[in-house]
């Protein structure tokens, strides 16, 4: 089970926080990006060596999943399936999201298993040809939704 926590500030409360921290069972610490990525935690460290004046709130799990979608809305994503390179019909293994920042693409894929999107380089991986085990092929938000409804009702 996930812990979560808000960062509150400077006008910031649990409600509407500057961002949120989450800590795995193996004690891995992420913070939520602009991008509404998790990423490694940098934040938490300036906060407990008191660099910054923020604090960290336990906020529940419903609540972190929110202020995530909040910020999911503000970002423009590009969406793709992808494919097993040797199926002729193209039926989608897997969803991907794309933006940029900082004139750097990043990319996540949404895991079943956890039922949440992850970091993931896996177009990196296909056009290095790293990998020939996929395609990639674009998609639309509403395409993918109704991909990662189907995949939640199998799992």
């Amino acid at each position: 089970m996930k812990q979560y926590f808000a960062v509150v500030g400077d006008g910031h409360d649990a409600k509407d926080p500057l961002t949120l921290v989450r800590v795995s069972e193996s004690g891995l610490v992420q913070e939520l990006s602009e991008y509404a990525a998790w990423v490694p935690a940098k934040l938490v460290e300036r906060i407990e060596a008191g660099e910054v004046p923020y604090r960290l709130v336990p906020v529940t799990e419903k609540a972190a999943a929110r202020i995530r979608k909040q910020r999911e809305k503000k970002v423009a994503y590009r969406y793709s399936i992808f494919v097993r390179a040797t199926d002729p019909t193209n039926t989608a293994i897997g969803v991907l999201r794309e933006w940029d920042a900082n004139g750097i693409t990043s990319g996540e894929i949404y895991r079943i298993d956890d039922g949440e999107w992850a970091l993931d380089p896996i177009r990196i991986d296909v056009e290095r040809g790293e990998t020939d085990f996929y395609r990639i092929m674009d998609s639309d938000a509403s395409t993918v939704n109704l991909w990662i409804e189907a995949a939640r009702r199998r799992s």
